[in-house]
């Protein structure tokens, strides 16, 4: 409720992930949890080089369920999304980023096969970055993913403000430029809460920064709920398929946001006709939501950073995409002759415009300069040279 996907839910019915996929590098998943029946389209397990991601260990179960839990009792963000789980550990609980690594390189080789629009990573290397980092040879896949495929990783922030005595950082691959790093908030009053970091809240409410939160003014992009999250549970000893576990962490807080891109993809799609970018995404989330101050009213015995961030929101992302569908049109006035050319993008806001049905004879004729002006950017003089009779075709470069 805090992000307002319900009410996204509401208004607009069929904005529910279906056709679409996120990947899921984690423990692996409860591969017959009814939460995920028929979603399940494909699974790796790198710990021992086969296709069963089995979770013995319930957290990659948990964060799958975040994203896309189709059980009303903890509905998912996105809950007709399909689940893609690339196991990293072995089953005694030993990971290696070499293994993240060729969990990407499978993102990036069947990015198509399965439409995949977002990468959780609930992983970290347990330090405290500082600055943008590229680290353990992942940095280039994620740039493929992020910049080449449209495909959106998003990164937990880490655990450990306490431990690091409250410096600022994330841990990586939060930090890597081409990963969305997530911090994690409480979404409503759980009482005291203390955590094995040492981080201690002593009250809590809807919207107070966790305390074990990793945060940083620069690297952070938003935040999400990340205490005490209810989800799916790997099998139990009793062989139920239908347990529940409760997860605290910016591991919670990640899928959270996977599972809003996969509905920001879906929703841009129908309303722009296109998939946004890395950049757009990342932009629209920092730009969208709640405000939150890192030490405004939180309770608890880290040292705040007295910083605002941002809460992600799904009804003010959805706003803020339908406001790039209104002003998408360019209205190019051609020596006194208002045009309509078609648009044909690719990404980041550039593209190229073309005026149909334009004649240098009728318009402007025995002339092969034209003056253009209207609401673009042009990247070509304003005089333009055309060849008569010819379509008029430009760069553009939108202002979105």
């Amino acid at each position: 409720a805090l992000m307002n996907v319900t009410a996204f839910r509401n208004q607009f019915p069929n904005m529910d992930g279906r056709g679409y996929s996120v990947a899921v590098i984690d423990t692996g998943i409860n591969t017959n949890h009814p939460a995920f029946a028929g979603r399940i389209v494909a699974q790796k397990d790198f710990g021992d080089n086969d296709n069963d991601a089995t979770d013995v260990n319930g957290h990659g179960t948990n964060v799958s369920s975040i994203i896309g839990s189709s059980n009303p009792a903890y509905l998912g963000v996105a809950p007709g999304v399909n689940i893609i789980p690339l196991k990293v550990f072995t089953n005694s609980g030993s990971g290696t980023m070499a293994r993240v690594e060729q969990a990407l390189r499978w993102v990036i080789n069947n990015a198509s096969t399965y439409n995949i629009v977002s990468v959780n990573m609930s992983i970290s290397d347990s330090m405290n970055h500082t600055t943008d980092t590229s680290s353990y040879g992942l940095n280039d896949e994620l740039n493929i993913l992020a910049n080449q495929l449209g495909i959106i990783p998003v990164a937990a922030a880490g655990n450990y403000f306490y431990p690091y005595n409250s410096q600022q950082g994330v841990a990586y691959p939060a930090s890597d430029p081409n990963s969305l790093a997530i911090g994690a908030t409480f979404d409503r009053n759980v009482g005291r809460l203390a955590t094995s970091s040492g981080a201690i809240a002593e009250t809590s409410g809807a919207d107070l920064i966790a305390p074990f939160s990793q945060r940083h003014q620069n690297l952070t992009t938003v935040m999400a709920p990340g205490v005490q999250i209810l989800g799916a549970a790997q099998t139990t000893s009793t062989g139920s398929n239908t347990a529940t576990s409760v997860y605290t962490g910016t591991s919670q807080a990640s899928p959270q946001v996977a599972g809003v891109v996969a509905l920001a993809q879906q929703f841009a799609k129908q309303t722009l006709g296109r998939r946004l970018s890395y950049n757009e995404i990342s932009n629209l989330l920092q730009s969208s939501g709640r405000r939150i101050k890192d030490g405004d009213d939180e309770n608890d015995n880290v040292v705040n950073t007295n910083l605002n961030f941002q809460r992600v929101d799904m009804m003010a992302l959805a706003q803020s995409i339908q406001n790039m569908a209104s002003s998408r049109l360019l209205s190019i006035n051609v020596n006194g002759i208002n045009r309509t050319p078609q648009l044909q993008e690719y990404g980041s806001g550039l593209g190229v415009a073309t005026i149909t049905r334009y004649n240098t004879n009728t318009i402007a004729p025995n002339r092969t300069e034209l003056n253009i002006s209207g609401n673009t950017w042009l990247q070509v003089p304003l005089n333009y040279t055309v060849t008569p009779n010819t379509l008029l075709s430009f760069d553009f470069k939108s202002n979105n």
